[in-house]
């Protein structure tokens, strides 16, 4: 019986490293357990001969606890993929008394970057209007705040790598 280990290094090994990333960080962030951990850092090994071998040990090498979604694990991997500077992930801010947790920043550009899904939305506009009032706040500490959802990734995330490029100048 394949355990989630198993399932998620199968579906990470025929991908480019921003699709690999979704289903290994998928099984970090719903916790893991040492022996797991273990296995997944000795898979590149255990899969030295089969397809897809290099793109699972560049993920396997590149894997956060810290990525908060598929959409972060995506865009963290093309980042990568692209040779664009590393963000820190989950970095805390604390603003007139309220703590937000940014999805990446760039520290040394003075840049923080949203990846937002669709579940961040919802019909009657609260959910929106709350990230709209975060955002002013972060910018009250001079910093730029960049946003994205999956469809500046899915299907050519070109555009947005040359946009992100340009604005970490």
């Amino acid at each position: 019986v394949p355990t989630r280990i198993h399932t998620a290094l199968e579906l990470a090994g025929s991908q480019s490293l921003s699709s690999a990333l979704i289903p290994i960080e998928c099984v970090l962030r719903n916790g893991v357990t040492q022996a797991e951990l273990v296995q997944l850092h000795d898979a590149p090994l255990d899969r030295r001969r089969r397809p897809g071998s290099a793109s699972l040990a560049s993920a396997i090498r590149h894997m956060s606890r810290k990525s908060g979604s598929a959409l972060e694990s995506c865009s963290r991997g093309l980042m990568i993929e692209s040779g664009l500077p590393r963000p820190e992930q989950q970095v805390s801010f604390t603003i007139q008394g309220y703590r937000y947790y940014v999805d990446f920043f760039w520290r040394e550009f003075g840049i923080i970057g949203e990846a937002d899904g669709e579940a961040k939305f919802d019909e009657g506009g609260v959910a929106q209007f709350a990230q709209h009032r975060r955002q002013a706040r972060l910018q009250t500490l001079g910093l730029t705040v960049v946003r994205w959802g999956w469809p500046e990734l899915d299907p050519e995330p070109t555009p947005w790598l040359n946009g992100l490029r340009q604005v970490l100048r």
